[in-house]
């Protein structure tokens, strides 16, 4: 009878643990987001300031560069508010609102009429010229499933000072 009682006892020991663990141990998860979420990339945040007005001033170390306001028409934006600002077979373009810079990717060869294009299409997103472009911090890269020589390399704006020329 006194191992019954003892066993008994252990048995409702062990439950009323289980219980309290479950209910107070675990950490609350956060909600997923509300509204859609478009190519994997999170929804911005409702607490996120997107710029409304038509232009958009992006500071530099050269002065401040006024462009069109990409926020108001991405392909994607994300939580923190990077922008997928346009994708076309030969290219995308992006901007990293972390470090205020941009990233053209070259998604299609032959090389040099791509970035033409890309640059072109820069150019005419943003509404700027090219020196007010130069000014921008822009990477411009060809990813290695593309061309893996090409890979790797930051080639730039062809038309600002440092850029590299393509092999």
């Amino acid at each position: 009878m006194k191992k019954s009682i003892i066993l008994i006892s252990l048995a409702l020991v062990l439950v009323l643990t289980t219980v309290l663990l479950f209910t107070f141990g675990r950490k609350s998860e956060p909600a997923p987001p509300k509204g859609p979420v478009t190519g994997g990339l999170p929804a911005v945040s409702a607490t996120s300031t997107i710029p409304q007005g038509e232009n958009l001033a992006i500071g530099t170390p050269s002065g401040t560069v006024t462009v069109k306001n990409f926020y108001r028409d991405p392909v994607e934006l994300n939580s923190e508010r990077d922008a997928l600002i346009t994708r076309t077979g030969d290219y995308d373009i992006v901007y990293l609102a972390g470090d205020s810079s941009f990233l053209i990717t070259i998604s299609r060869l032959p090389f040099d009429a791509a970035r033409q294009a890309a640059e072109g299409g820069f150019l005419r997103v943003l509404q700027i010229a090219k020196d007010e472009a130069c000014k921008l911090r822009v990477a411009l890269r060809v990813p290695r499933f593309v061309d893996e020589g090409l890979a790797g390399k930051d080639f730039g704006l062809s038309f600002c000072a440092g850029s590299v020329q393509s092999r």
